[in-house]
């Protein structure tokens, strides 16, 4: 263990984590029915993916759980990238299925092929071969342009819709915003540049705040 039991029981941050993981399968659980009722073979499709997000997601948040507090390694460090840039690639396939079709799932199989390239870098690591410059790239690269095209394609939406359907678009927007906002203060990068305390404090607080605004823009939106 990193940390001393007595002392690690204490620590606010270490709780802080458990709920981000929680929070991640609750969610999961709780869109079940919205994919198996009676709707629209979109909507149904739609929540699946919002399913996969939340379900690959929580294993991702694990792997990094485990690094930080019980086993400092650099496999477990980069299953978790990957699992992280999975959770996303799935997503982005659903939102390319229902929302935004135009784009020919162009960026799901950009994300399959960085996908690839990072699950690579953990078959190297575990090789004892220096991968770290991959998983750089995975955390600082490829996750923001995901992100990017999620957080367009949202806003694309916003704009051409109205009333309720907007409203839950722009909580939906904001969701993702605070959780990639969260995701990126969880970096080396950031600790360096702002000090431990944005690893462990503002990147939980901002996750299970932006996963909950993405959950509450999206059941509201399939009233």
């Amino acid at each position: 263990m990193l940390f001393p039991f007595n002392e690690l029981i204490l620590r606010l941050d270490f709780y802080l984590w458990i709920i981000t993981i929680l929070l991640n399968y609750f969610f999961m659980i709780k869109v079940i029915p919205r994919f198996k009722a009676p709707e629209t073979a979109i909507s149904g499709k739609y929540f699946k993916g919002i399913f996969l997000f939340f379900l690959i997601h929580g294993f991702s948040r694990i792997a990094y759980f485990i690094n930080d507090y019980f086993i400092m390694n650099q496999i477990v460090y980069e299953i978790g990238v990957s699992l992280g840039l999975g959770s996303i690639v799935a997503f982005m396939y659903y939102i390319e299925s229902t929302i935004y079709t135009k784009s020919h799932h162009i960026f799901f199989i950009y994300g399959i092929f960085s996908l690839i390239i990072s699950i690579i870098s953990v078959i190297l690591t575990a090789l004892i071969i220096n991968s770290v410059v991959i998983s750089i790239i995975m955390q600082y690269a490829t996750l923001p342009v995901l992100a990017i095209v999620i957080l367009w394609i949202y806003l694309y939406t916003m704009i051409k819709t109205v009333g309720r359907v907007r409203e839950n678009t722009i909580i939906i927007f904001i969701g993702i915003i605070l959780f990639m906002i969260g995701q990126m203060a969880h970096t080396p990068t950031a600790a360096d540049l702002l000090g431990d305390w944005v690893n462990y404090y503002a990147s939980p607080l901002l996750m299970i705040i932006g996963l909950t605004l993405f959950y509450i823009g999206l059941t509201r939106s399939s009233k």
